[in-house]
Parts: structure tokens; C-alpha cells; sequence
């Protein structure tokens, strides 16, 4: 994943992410259109479920779509600098959107004269890097070691959601991936900056696909659980009849009548609420499961 991502010639030019439609504001993108425009635009066709899983829970996705919104579906909202194939309509065309989505995966975009991304940026994986001070800084004439040093990108962006980042980590249980989409980032370097250090990410604010970050077990609002099961939770319920069913789960997130998890022909309830800050009990965490599960299934058929 990390390899097809940080390769250049991977990304979509502008001619491919031009075959796609535009949708304007308020129009419900088809789910099969999503999942197809993801890999155009440059997704890998593995990490498709997630995709859908994420938009899910980014914009108001419903059976038959998710709705065309301002800075696209996956909700590009920090600053980027564009995406190399020069894509004009990051909101209304799924494909370019993608082209935006991966410059939060990689922080080491290359355009046609190599450039790296600016110091501030927040991305998944990629090149993180860690200056070298006066002994490496360029104008120094009698310097001793390059400009910087390449960091594991395991360092910066961890596997687990910190324990600041919604839940106190539930006791470091949370994955902090949905398949390439990360929870909490990292800051990266530029690496001709000699006193950049690329560092985690440290703040609610800022989060890539946050989620989860405003759960209410947390105090910090009103989302249904903490990340990443809120995106599944959301998933499940934008495949459901609108009444609160999908297949034989009950699974609604917002307004009167919220759970998700409960079988009810089974008699099974909705998912108990994890305790902020200690790891699920392993009730709770076989009905948290249960959702996952049925997200990615529902998910992975949609992008055959």
C-alpha cells in the first residue's frame, strides 16, 4: 500500500480524471460511481471498501449515493497544495478528489519539477524526516551531514489512535487505519529545511478523517462511537431503509432511536458504549466486530 502510494506514477493525470462526471452541490453520486472513480482518480483498487467506509462518514451518504458537497466527498478541508494532474473541481469531480485525497497520504508529492510538499502539511505515510541543524544547513559552508534524515513513517504516524485523539485510545486498542485513510497524522518536513523535524500530530483539531475525534463516551460531542468504528457504524446505516435496518441490523447514528449492533430476530441489543479510556470488554468489542464486519462485506460488494 505504502509503495503504490508514494510512487508518483501511480496518480491520474488530467485527461483520465476528465472522463469522469462532475456532480454539482446537493446531487447524490452513486455508490458504483464512487467505488469506479476511486480507482481513475487514482485509488487503489484494494483499499475501495475503505473509501466508501470513509465517505460514508464525511458527507450525508444514503442507498443510493453520497451527496456532491464543497471540498468533495472525503472532505479535503486542510491545506494542500493541489494535485499533480491540475484538476480543477476537487468538490464536484469524485476522480479529482481522489488526486487531493492522496496528497494527505503521502507527504512527498513529486510535480513536474520535484517539490516537496511544505512543512505543515499533515499526511499518513510517505517521507518524514528529521533536520540535521547547522551541521547540515546548505548555507553552511563547512557543513558535515545532509540537510536531513529520513524518519520511519511508523514513528510519526502511529498504529494505534492516541489516547488524545477521542476515548483516551480505549487502552490502545483502536487501529488508527482505515485501510490507507488515517485518523491521526503527521506533520512533515521539507526535507531541504535543515531545521524541520517532521513530528506526530498532536491535537483533535486537524485530524485527516476524524470521525470518532467528537465522541460522546469522551465528552467531546455527539458521534456514535469513537474512531474507526463510527465510520462503520455510518456505512452500515447509509446502506439501511432509512428506518433504522440494514438487512437483518439495526444501526442508526443520529436522531431519535440511535445504536447500532442489535439483531433484533435475535434478540442481540445494540453495542454497549466501551468505558473512555480502558479497551472494550470483549462483549462489546465482539458487537463492535460485528458491525466492521458487516460495513466491509456490504462495502466490498459494492466495489466488484
Amino acid at each position: 500500500m505504502t509503495a503504490f502510494y508514494n510512487d508518483s506514477t501511480t496518480r491520474a493525470n488530467a485527461s483520465s480524471i476528465a472522463t469522469c462526471k462532475p456532480y454539482e452541490g446537493g446531487k447524490y453520486i452513486p455508490w458504483r460511481t464512487i467505488a469506479a472513480d476511486w480507482e481513475i482518480g487514482g485509488g487503489r483498487k484494494e483499499d475501495c471498501a475503505a473509501a466508501l467506509i470513509i465517505a460514508s462518514g464525511e458527507t450525508s451518504c444514503l442507498e443510493n449515493g453520497c451527496a456532491s458537497v464543497q471540498a468533495g466527498i472525503w472532505q479535503v478541508t486542510s491545506p494542500d497544495l493541489p494535485g499533480p494532474s491540475g484538476c480543477p473541481d476537487g468538490s464536484t469531480n469524485p476522480c479529482c478528489t481522489v488526486d487531493y485525497v492522496r496528497n494527505h497520504f503521502n507527504t512527498d508529492v513529486h510535480y513536474p519539477k520535484p517539490r516537496k510538499i511544505a512543512s505543515g502539511n499533515i499526511g499518513c505515510m510517505g517521507s518524514f524526516r528529521d533536520g540535521n541543524g547547522w551541521s547540515g544547513d546548505p548555507r553552511n559552508k563547512q557543513r558535515t551531514k545532509p540537510a536531513s534524515r529520513p524518519l520511519k513513517a511508523s514513528g510519526i504516524v502511529g498504529p494505534i489512535v492516541p489516547k488524545d485523539h477521542s476515548g483516551a485510545g480505549l487502552g490502545g486498542t483502536q487501529s488508527n487505519w482505515v485501510g490507507p485513510f488515517c485518523h491521526q497524522g503527521g506533520f512533515s518536513c521539507d526535507d531541504q529545511d535543515p531545521y524541520c523535524h517532521s513530528k506526530p500530530q498532536k491535537s483533535l483539531s486537524g485530524d485527516n478523517w476524524g470521525g470518532g475525534s467528537e465522541w460522546s463516551g469522551a465528552g467531546a460531542g455527539a458521534q456514535i462511537f469513537p474512531f474507526p468504528y463510527y465510520y462503520y457504524a455510518r456505512f452500515v446505516e447509509s446502506q439501511g431503509d432509512g428506518k433504522g435496518m440494514t438487512g437483518p441490523m439495526h444501526c442508526k447514528t443520529t436522531g431519535m432511536g440511535v445504536g447500532c449492533g442489535a439483531i433484533p430476530s435475535e434478540k442481540i441489543p445494540d453495542c454497549a458504549q466501551p468505558s473512555n479510556g480502558k479497551a472494550p470488554t470483549a462483549a462489546v468489542q465482539q458487537c463492535l466486530n460485528r458491525i466492521t464486519d458487516l460495513a466491509i462485506q456490504l462495502a466490498t460488494k459494492l466495489c466488484a
